[in-house]
């Protein structure tokens, strides 16, 4: 599965930033955004326990900032292609959950 998003990640990189980056990179900056925001998601469960919209909502931003830098840090990506290819990707990611969502019930 994370090659198949790192293949995604890479294709959105190569179409807006015109940049080469390989599927294995791809696949490394969605591992290390992941346990980055596992551990966040985590410590907002600490600080709000009864929070399940707020701690949505705000992993979302957090894991959304935290690609982007992935994908500058990375990669010779400007950071305002990052950003974009984080918008992207983020929403296709939102869109894919929500219709695994409406699929299971």
């Amino acid at each position: 599965m994370y090659v198949v998003l790192g293949f995604l990640l890479a294709w959105i990189a190569g179409v807006v930033a015109r940049e080469e980056v390989t599927v294995g990179t791809g696949v490394i900056i969605l591992i290390a955004t992941g346990v980055i925001s596992m551990v966040v998601d985590f410590a907002l469960a600490q600080f709000f326990p009864d929070g399940g919209v707020l701690i949505l909502i705000v992993g979302q931003v957090i894991w959304f900032g935290v690609l982007a830098g992935a994908i500058s840090l990375f990669t010779n990506i400007a950071l305002k292609h990052a950003l974009i290819i984080a918008g992207i990707f983020t929403t296709i990611m939102i869109l894919v959950a929500l219709a695994m969502a409406a699929a299971t019930s």
